[in-house]
């Protein structure tokens, strides 16, 4: 039998990769909110964006977490969930989330602070 967090990173996983791909396939922006147990996200789609700079950033994910559980332990599927739609973001992945341990575990990964709450990865410079 799955555990609770086992149980929830799943369902997120596959509702997002279901989302990325009809959204990846239909052009423009799409937007979707997920909710299970204790847990709230909202996953952004941008099939391509202008930048001031005149370049182009294509396949951008945003994922805003509105509700995570407060104890470290019980963050781990938050933390694999990121890492999963890092995998599924082309150029950039901004993740919007409150303080938390995951936070910290993200500006580790090269994530850099774009405002208060939100985190960005240039997949690009990989």
């Amino acid at each position: 039998m799955k555990k609770r967090g086992e149980a929830k990173l799943v369902w997120f996983a596959v509702q997002t990769v279901l989302f990325v791909r009809q959204a990846r396939r239909a052009g423009g922006v799409y937007q979707r909110e997920l909710k299970y147990a204790d847990a709230a996200v909202s996953v952004e789609y941008t099939a391509q964006t202008d930048l001031r700079e005149g370049s182009a950033v294509r396949g951008m994910i945003r994922v805003c977490v509105s509700a995570a559980p407060p104890h470290r332990r019980r963050q781990r599927w938050l933390h694999a969930y990121l890492k999963l739609c890092e995998t599924l973001a082309d150029d950039i992945m901004i993740v919007t989330l409150p303080p938390c341990p995951v936070r910290e575990k993200l500006l580790k990964r090269g994530y850099v602070e774009v405002s208060k709450h939100s985190l960005m990865l240039d997949l690009r410079a990989a």
